[in-house]
């Protein structure tokens, strides 16, 4: 089934095909299967980094990790830092003990093995 991102941008360039205009296409967008984090950090308090590490993409980043806790993969995706710098990021705030490493527990909304087809619908006959 398709998303209503998908299908805006299909109506998208079929009006713009039809207008005469170009459309720049796009790979289709797979979505990240990223393995699930056994723990978050929120910070606890705003640290003193060391001036390779100060930039806006790093300032964004422990702006969210000050409001609420955010997993690693959470962290790579949206910061769009290589992960060699967020791992040293996250190095210097736990040194600095400035950064609460949250446990996660499983998740029950995750499933870890795809379902079969008979096995969703089973599962979509009884709601």
């Amino acid at each position: 089934m398709n998303s209503a991102f998908d299908t805006l941008q299909l109506w998208a360039r079929k009006a713009c095909h039809s207008a005469g205009l170009a459309v720049r296409k796009e790979p289709a967008r797979e979505p990240a299967a990223l393995p699930r984090e056994s723990v978050a950090y929120r910070l606890r308090a705003w640290p003193t980094l060391p001036p390779s590490q100060c930039n806006a993409r790093v300032w964004r980043l422990m702006s969210t990790m000050s409001v609420r806790p955010v997993d690693r993969g959470w962290m790579l995706e949206q910061s769009r830092l290589a992960p060699e710098e967020l791992d040293a990021l996250i190095d210097t705030l736990r040194r600095d003990r400035v950064v609460e490493v949250i446990e996660l527990p499983a998740s029950p909304l995750r499933d870890p093995q795809p379902r079969s087809a008979p096995a969703l619908q089973r599962a979509t006959a009884r709601t």
